[in-house]
Order: structure tokens, then sequence, then C-alpha cells
């Protein structure tokens, strides 16, 4: 046997073959159950070659040629998965990674996690997307494309695979609902229909005529409220539970506050004001940083005397009922900011500035991309009353 040639990447253990090669930077050695005889050794010498040769053109796959091997599982789909949520959870907020654990979960394990990257390829992209994925709405699918996109993204820089399938995925656009502001008839309604739940009432009138984003007005401290001088400050958030700093560096603002949300903040008073401060956490920007805070909830859930969690805590106890009682049809709280910003819009004299400063929007492109036709009306009739000015004058 000794007198045997042994090709390059092969060698003898025992009774058994054994091939070896270099993939990914790292070197890889595979038993083969087979014999040591001439013709086995030729067979692993091909086999290796053909490994070699795959690696080179970057379609090798593992499982092909070595489907019981316990390197295996590391060149599974699943553990760029894991690469990428562990990466995410540093970079991105505790509700954006649940949310992308999820549509992982629901959608792209199930069908891609055992695979090797390169067997992840726009044939089965394509199938997957039509019929996995056809129910849901363009948003969801766009959103789950963009996630597997960015775990593939993971495995080009691992060297797994030279492109990126899923960029050719075409994806519908997306069908954006109109805002559904309250009319003034419905404001006034909901402002003073009685109730037993004042303070949820003021929470209400607060946002209809201040706008903010519900996770904002949740997480608000009177430690942020200036009553006297006609002001708050928003830089907070609270989100499932957790509170962070606001979705933006612009959405830290300084809000003006209209008569009415500052009467609903006047009667808030009696209810939170005086009540025991709480010791609170926020996530900062960078999603790592942690900031203690001293605060005094200006909005307490009259059940339990605590913030409410999230919106929708908000919503089942008291929105929901209240607009009934009101006899105004149900809209969810995020139309309470469509309202403020359409009422804003409504006037010719208030700047755009204004309104875009009052919302935390960087500038006034998402005024547009809401309120195209509200802003053009009220441009219209601007100019139409300047020109009716001007013309004025040589009458």
């Amino acid at each position: 046997m000794n007198k045997l040639k042994i090709p390059a990447g092969v060698n003898v253990r025992g009774s058994s073959l054994r091939v070896y090669f270099t993939y990914q930077g790292k070197r890889y050695y595979e038993t083969l159950n087979l014999k040591t005889t001439p013709e086995n050794i030729t067979y692993a010498g091909n086999k290796v070659a053909m490994v070699c040769q795959e690696i080179q053109t970057g379609t090798f796959n593992y499982a092909s040629h070595f489907p019981k091997s316990k390197h295996l599982l590391e060149n599974q789909f699943n553990t760029w998965i894991d690469h990428f949520l562990s990466e995410k959870s540093i970079l991105l907020s505790h509700e954006t990674c649940r949310s992308y654990r999820s549509k992982i979960k629901n959608h792209i394990r199930p069908y891609f996690g055992e695979l090797h990257p390169v067997k992840i390829d726009y044939s089965r992209l394509l199938q997957w997307k039509n019929q996995h994925l056809h129910h849901l709405s363009t948003k969801s699918i766009r959103d789950i494309i963009n996630i597997l996109a960015s775990i593939l993204n993971v495995c080009i820089r691992q060297g797994l695979i030279r492109d990126n399938p899923a960029k050719w995925l075409e994806i519908g656009k997306n069908n954006i609902s109109d805002p559904n502001p309250f009319t003034l008839q419905e404001i006034e309604r909901i402002c003073t229909t009685p109730t037993h739940d004042l303070a949820a009432r003021n929470m209400a009138q607060f946002m209809l005529w201040t706008g903010p984003r519900p996770s904002e007005a949740l997480a608000l401290a009177w430690e942020d409220v200036n009553l006297k001088e006609g002001y708050l400050y928003i830089h907070r958030a609270l989100v499932t539970g957790k509170y962070k700093s606001t979705k933006t560096r612009r959405s830290r603002r300084i809000v003006e506050l209209l008569p009415d949300a500052l009467a609903a903040l006047e009667s808030q008073q009696q209810f939170t004001m005086q009540k025991e401060e709480q010791e609170i956490d926020v996530i900062q920007m960078d999603n790592r940083t942690i900031r203690t805070e001293t605060i005094h909830s200006v909005f307490l859930n009259r059940y339990t005397q605590k913030p409410y969690p999230r919106s929708d805590a908000y919503i089942n106890s008291f929105w929901k009922a209240h607009l009934k009682k009101a006899g105004v049809a149900y809209r969810g709280i995020s139309q309470c900011r469509h309202t403020f910003a359409s009422q804003m819009l409504s006037i010719p004299e208030v700047p755009d500035a204004w309104i875009v400063q009052q919302l935390g929007h960087a500038d006034t492109t998402m005024l547009y991309k809401h309120y195209g036709q509200l802003m053009q009306s009220r441009n219209r009739k601007r100019i139409v009353d300047i020109a009716a000015l001007h013309l004025q004058q040589y009458k």
C-alpha cells in the first residue's frame, strides 16, 4: 500500500480514507466510508478535486458532498440567520428585533433554514414568494423579503455566495391608506361626551390638539411640561412597556400647546401631578445605552394607576367605548395625529415649517406624502387670497 500514490487532499487513516480541503479560510477534514483500495483512493482524489473546483467557482454545496458531516450545521442558512439576529440585537430596538424574529420564524426559517445559502436561488425564492407570501399585505411582503435579502448579504460577506438572488424579486407598491381624521364636530363630541374617566378623555383631547405619536403621549412626564409658558418637550416614547428615546433626533422637539391642549393638561394636573414619582430606564438611540430618569407620568391607566404600557391598553380600556358613546365612527388613536395635522393645514396662515416642527418630521416630505391634496388646496386658497389682495390695490 505504501507504493500507492496518494493524491493531494487525501490521506489514509487506519483502514479508511480521509479528504481535506480549505473552505472559507478554514481547513476541513471529512472521513469517507470507504476501504483503502487503489480504486477508492482514486475516487477520493477525484472527489477532493471536484470539491476544490466548486469552492473556486462558488458552487460548492457541503450537504451534497458530505450529507452526514458534523460540519454541515455551520453551513446551513440557519447559522447565518442567527448571526444576523445577533448583530441586529445590538443595533436595533427591542421592538424591531421582536418583529424580525417573528417574521423569520414564520416565513424564512421553515423554508430556507436547513439549506446551504447556495441553494437559495431565484427560482426557489420566486416560488416561495408566490405561494407562501401571496396572502400578505404588500408592506409585509416587502419587509420579509428585505430581511431575507439582508441575511443573504451576510452570506455574501462570508464568501458563501457571490450574488443576492432576492434583489431580483419584484414587489408591488405599498397601498398607503389615506388619513381618516376626525372632523371638528367629531372632535367636539369626543372632548365633551360625559365619562367616568375624565383623565383618559384629557389624554384624547391632548392628542387631538397636539399631534404626538401615541407612544410619545404615553411616555409624557410632568417634568417635560411647562404650563406657564405653554409648551412641552418630547424626548422619549413608551413602546410595549419599555421606555426609549424618540424615533429620530428630529423627533426630539419642543411642542407649543394650543389652548385646547393646554386646557387638557391643566385638567389632568388633579389626577397625576401629585402621584408618587417613578424611576424609569430609557433606552437611548444606540439601543445599548440606558439612562435612568425619575418622572411623574402625565397619563395613567385609571384601573392600574400605572402608565399605559402600549396604545392598545388605552384603546381597549377607554377609546373604543368612548367613541361609541360619543356617536363617532371608530378610528385608531393614530388618527389623532392626522387630525391635528389636517386641522392645522386647513388654516392658510399656519406655516408648513411650524407644523413640521410640531410633528417632529425632518422636513415637509411626510406632509406632502400624507396630506398632498389638502396642502394643494390650502396653497391655492393662499394664492387666491394674495392675488385678490394684490388686485384690490389697483381698484
